[in-house]
């Protein structure tokens, strides 16, 4: 059915044309009854007397029915036919094997004789696809007149001589006839005359008769009955609705000229409509083209319908595999790009091809419709190309499928990754639901969403090369290669930059509180509270005293209070009824200063003044909730394990790319490995603290640097310079085609003003341990793991970029074994990469529900189980991880191939 909407007659009406098959051995005349075999063709006797036609005799019967003798094929097996008789196993298989052992002497070559059987049966038979087994189920109709044919041919074989062998399956067929019967409308029939499928009436579709009467309903149900499908015809023996009685190949070859004819007068119509001057001309072509054959690469001959058949500037085939969602699979795709009859360009077409996936679907899913461009652009990624597919997929059964498939490609260290990234194409596969009850399809939205990979092998990208054919096959070539030298080498925007200046603040931001604290150690911090804002008839939280929530920031930049977006956490938790804080330590760029410090200075002074001011300020000592992100995640934990706060003071722990753990990129740890952090602080003296404008003061050390970082690799290079810079120092914080312009230029301008360098060193010797260690590399957090008595809720980009989503994986686990008696909740969200997860565009639909609920089910702590959330979890494959314990030989691998590059260095020098 390929998901198309047709009559539920399909599969219906079947008639075998009254076929039954008989053999006659042993007869007492010649009858010559095998075919020629290979000695025989090749003999050149004068003389030799040859076979006559296959059907020589025939008898017809008043009755209704026809026998016909027949002259087997020498290949046919009349021992195995006769070891299926009914009429006497063992003495049809001893005679059988007598007349083979005959047959090969050439003793006796012309006492055999077939006869087939035909007639007027009920034509009442089905044919239906059994999708649980895959495999089609026959029904054979009624014959009531196979009494009558068993006893003629018994006469026959009387009169002849010899014994008559009759195959105990009598839905023997010959003759199939029926299953897409010719009628008048769509309620008795699948076709009408001319050979088209009916299109059957739908009124859960068909809007134009919601208004209507019945009177008028009817009506058009019963024009809606003759609608057709466009350009779908059938010319075979299915149309022929009954038994014919005698051989059906003229009949059939009658109706095959009549679709024919009425084919070629609609097509003629049809582009006389369209005002073509030659319409026979163009009808001539059109039929020409409609079907080509071609060879693919594995030397089938195939033959490609409709538009992927015409006029094409290049056609290329492709073969991909690879799995989805850790199941094997394969995709062969034919492309058919640069057509003269489209506005596309060269490297962008209409696609067609099949996808195969056992686990999926136990036959083949065929492309029916399908568009690529391979040179896309975004705005927000200006410097990166993407390839881009679109593939509508039907099953053999009538299942539908979407699928989406994209290529990335970003300059990173003059084409480094260019031959990976070019051959692999990540899928995300969307299940359709369907509706084929009454031989329609109904969509009704997408039910799963499975997501995977495929590369193309060295081997088969050779192969498409070869077998890549059309007249633009070298326009193709060198157009695709100038886009990827374009992207890899000169590293050039393809797009204006897409930076804003004038991003606009939200004038109606909720207004907040700042409270400036001082810690023990003499460093200021500063705390925003929002105040609650319950809904009128919200009477659930009433008592706010368990409904504070505390936010903790990454890295010196701003992730929960972006006033230029319509919607960030702040607001998600205020709506929600809760009560805001958001802390700023020593880390933020609003209140850093040159003073040298540590992350476990943060932990020691900055977490527990600004819980025992947020106790002062709130009148009341109560658990709150914490939310953190990256390095607060990580000072958070710390300060819980070493008693810095006291875990009666949190409610609940929710943590995005951060926990007791910091598993990072190997890009990241090939940057941590090298010195270059150490070699910044000692560069720049006693002032640590990097200005990101140009306007403001600074000595030419910061110059100098600065101008360094922005020649460090990274995964996304961006047209803002304060954007390089910081992703220059560590890594790329977010990805940038999920973040608006206007928060891009916002978090550059306003967010990215400062960066204090001290942190980063404890926090370099955190991501090489791979777990929370002391300013001087001590483990004294992690032996207290039994004090984080609480529930939590850890969040992961599936797409990494910094962190590593074995950050949170293990410290589910390690908090799942510890305390099972609270709930402990992993949340792995595709798309998204680091700081992302919480500015990201889509970010409220995608993850502050996650959030939200992480918070809420604090009340259920002591539940005695944990839950672990089955829609949002991935499974991330093939991501660069660093598990700690491969971490000591990796590293010890890296220091050996530095120093061999030092020494061929120095070498190459000395010769």
């Amino acid at each position: 059915m390929r998901g198309l909407a047709v009559s539920d007659r399909l599969g219906h009406g079947l008639s075998c044309n009254g076929n039954n098959i008989a053999i006659v051995c042993g007869t007492h005349v010649t009858t010559r009854g095998h075919s020629l075999t290979s000695n025989e063709v090749v003999e050149d006797k004068v003389g030799f007397d040859r076979p006559g036609p296959s059907i020589t005799t025939s008898y017809t019967s008043s009755l209704g029915y026809t026998i016909q003798g027949a002259i087997l094929p020498n290949a046919f097996s009349i021992v195995l036919f006769k070891c299926l008789s009914q009429c006497g196993f063992w003495f049809g298989l001893l005679y059988g094997l007598c007349h083979k052992i005959k047959r090969v002497l050439n003793l006796r070559n012309g006492d055999s004789l077939a006869f087939n059987m035909m007639g007027h049966d009920g034509a009442d038979g089905r044919m239906q696809f059994d999708p649980d087994r895959s495999r089609v189920r026959f029904f054979p109709p009624t014959d009531p007149l196979i009494p009558k044919k068993i006893h003629t041919m018994e006469r026959i074989t009387k009169r002849i001589g010899g014994r008559m062998f009759m195959s105990a399956f009598r839905n023997t067929v010959v003759h199939l006839l029926g299953g897409c019967n010719a009628g008048r409308n769509s309620k008795d029939s699948v076709a009408n005359p001319s050979g088209q499928i009916f299109s059957p009436f739908r009124p859960y579709s068909t809007s134009r008769t919601s208004l209507c009467t019945g009177d008028q309903i009817s009506d058009a149900a019963d024009l809606d009955d003759n609608l057709v499908h466009d350009g779908l015809y059938v010319c075979d023996a299915s149309l022929i609705p009954c038994a014919v009685g005698v051989n059906p190949s003229l009949t059939i070859t009658t109706i095959a000229e009549h679709v024919a004819r009425g084919l070629v007068d609609n097509a003629t119509s049809y582009y006389s409509q369209k005002g073509f001057r030659s319409t026979g001309d163009r009808v001539t072509s059109v039929m020409k083209n409609s079907h080509e054959s071609f060879n693919n690469i594995n030397g089938e001959n195939r033959i490609i319908m409709s538009g992927i058949g015409r006029a094409a500037g290049v056609r290329v085939w492709e073969t991909l595999s690879g799995s989805v969602e850790g199941l094997p699979c394969r995709l062969e795709i034919v492309m058919d790009l640069g057509s003269a009859q489209s506005n596309h360009g060269i490297l962008r077409g209409q696609v067609g091809g099949r996808f195969k996936m056992d686990a999926l679907e136990t036959g083949l899913l065929h492309i029916v419709d399908g568009t690529v461009d391979m040179c896309f652009s975004h705005t927000r990624t200006p410097f990166s190309q993407y390839m881009f597919y679109k593939l509508l997929l039907v099953s053999e059964n009538g299942a539908m499928y979407e699928m989406l498939g994209k290529k990335e490609m970003k300059p990173f260290w003059l084409g480094l990754t260019a031959l990976t990234e070019s051959r692999t194409l990540e899928l995300e596969l969307n299940v359709v639901s369907n509706d084929l009850t009454r031989g329609t399809t109904r969509t009704t939205g997408y039910m799963t969403t499975m997501r995977g990979t495929v590369q193309i092998s060295f081997i088969n990208l050779l192969l498409s090369l070869i077998s890549m054919k059309g007249p633009r096959k070298f326009d193709f070539v060198s157009s695709l290669l100038l886009s990827l030298f374009r992207t890899y080498f000169l590293s050039t925007s393809r797009l204006q930059p897409s930076f804003l200046e004038n991003y606009g603040e939200s004038q109606q931001y909720p207004q907040y509180t700042v409270h400036d604290m001082v810690t023990d150690d003499g460093a200021r911090i500063s705390c925003w509270r929002w105040p609650p804002s319950p809904k009128p008839n919200d009477v659930s939280k009433t008592d706010f005293s368990s409904s504070c929530v505390l936010l903790l920031n990454g890295y010196s930049g701003e992730s929960y209070c972006l006033p230029t977006e319509d919607n960030d956490l702040v607001r998600t938790l205020l709506n929600s009824g809760y009560e805001v804080w958001l802390l700023h330590t020593r880390l933020h760029f609003s209140v850093c200063t040159n003073n040298p410090f540590s992350l476990d200075d943060i932990v020691r002074f900055d977490l527990p003044a600004a819980f025992a001011g947020m106790a002062e300020l709130r009148s009341k000592v109560e658990p709150i909730h914490v939310v953190a992100h990256c390095i607060g995640g990580l000072i958070i934990h710390m300060a819980l394990l070493g008693g810095y706060v006291p875990v009666s003071s949190v409610a609940s722990l929710t943590c995005t790319n951060s926990s007791m753990f910091f598993d990072v990129t190997k890009l990241a740890m090939v940057k941590l490995f090298l010195p270059l952090i150490p070699v910044s602080l000692w560069f720049l003296g006693a002032n640590s603290v990097i200005c990101f404008s140009d306007n403001s003061p600074e000595s030419w050390r910061h110059r100098l640097l600065k101008r360094a970082l922005c020649l460090v690799p990274r995964l996304e290079k961006c047209t803002c310079k304060e954007c390089d810079l910081f992703s220059g120092m560590f890594g790329n914080a977010f990805w940038h085609e999920n973040v608006t312009e206007r928060l891009h230029a916002w978090l550059s301008k306003e967010a990215l003003v400062r960066l204090p360098v001290s942190g980063f060193r404890q926090l370099r010797q955190i991501c090489m341990a791979g777990t929370v260690v002391g300013s001087n590399g001590e483990g004294k957090y992690m032996p207290y793991i039994g004090r984080l008595t609480l529930p939590t809720t850890y969040i992961s980009g599936g797409r990494s970029l910094l962190v590593t989503p074995n950050t949170t994986e293990r410290a589910h686990a390690l908090m799942r074994h510890h305390h099972p008696e609270f709930n402990h909740t992993r949340h792995l969200v595709y798309g998204y990469g680091h700081s992302d997860l919480l500015i990201g565009e889509m970010a409220p639909r995608d993850v502050f529900p996650l959030i939200l609920g992480g918070i809420s089910k604090s009340a259920g702590a002591h539940s005695g189980s944990t839950s672990l959330s089955p829609h949002t979890i991935e499974i991330q494959r093939e991501t660069w991880v660093i598990p700690p314990s491969q971490a000591t030989a990796f590293l010890r691998s890296l220091k050996i191939y530095f120093l061999l590059t030092i020494l061929v260095i120095v070498l190459f020098c000395i010769s």
